[in-house]
């Protein structure tokens, strides 16, 4: 397992380390940090890791991971089963890849298809990709909700983690749980409708939540449109 957390709020560096730390436990064998310039409205995007190494077990592997632009940005939990079929299919439309890493293989197939690359996706995990472009960021959690990722929402603040204790220790605890937040679950799909998660969500009644297994949250929910597949084994 791996350890992810972020934000896209007025929050610091500092912050983003202290919420990276206490998920050491997750992934011993590596941590890494991204912070973005500020976006139009004084806001910073964070994505922090602590990393595992299962596939790419060399430097190559390392997260927060980009693009060669480096105009998206990923933090990632799990394991893709199907892989290897869908860096053949990247590699034949010219991605080049830098790694042995599944991960990159999710940064190409976001760029290539948009969010709904994660229907592709046979495996388990939580991710979280920072598009530098659109300013815009994308939460998604496996089909069966193996892999866990919560997010916290209120005013212009928000933060994810794979643990609950990662939002406290960035300060959340002390927000009034009155506060406007969104609830994954009210999102309406629809074509066309990819928004930003932070401006987009609808309004519930606490500002700590799970995102659901088998959802992504970029202003819509999938959902029950995801695939059903059995889960495989696989080394953790």
């Amino acid at each position: 397992m791996c350890g992810i957390c972020g934000f896209v709020s007025q929050d610091d560096e500092e912050t983003l380390a202290r919420m990276t730390a206490v998920l050491l436990h997750r992934g011993p064998d590596d941590s890494g940090l991204y912070l973005s310039q500020p976006t139009a409205d004084g806001l910073r995007a964070g994505l922090g890791n602590r990393r595992l190494a299962i596939l790419d077990l060399s430097a190559a592997g390392h997260m927060p991971m980009s693009d060669p632009e480096r105009t998206l940005w990923i933090t990632y939990n799990g394991e893709i089963y199907n892989y290897p079929q869908l860096r053949k299919e990247l590699e034949a439309k010219g991605y080049r890849f830098r790694s042995k890493s599944d991960t990159e293989a999710i940064v190409y197939l976001y760029q290539s298809e948009g969010p709904e690359f994660v229907r592709r996706l046979n495996g388990m995990f939580a991710i979280a990709i920072w598009d530098e472009r659109r300013a815009q960021l994308f939460l998604a959690r496996d089909h069966f909700g193996i892999k866990p990722l919560y997010y916290f929402h209120q005013s212009d603040r928000l933060a994810f983690a794979s643990e609950v204790k990662a939002l406290l220790t960035a300060g959340l605890s002390q927000a009034s749980q009155s506060g406007s937040a969104p609830s994954v679950s009210d999102v309406p799909v629809g074509p066309g409708s990819a928004h930003s998660l932070r401006r987009n969500l609808q309004v519930a009644r606490r500002p700590l939540h799970a995102l659901q297994r088998g959802t992504v949250a970029d202003g819509r929910v999938l959902g029950s449109e995801l695939p059903t597949r059995e889960p495989q084994v696989s080394r953790q």
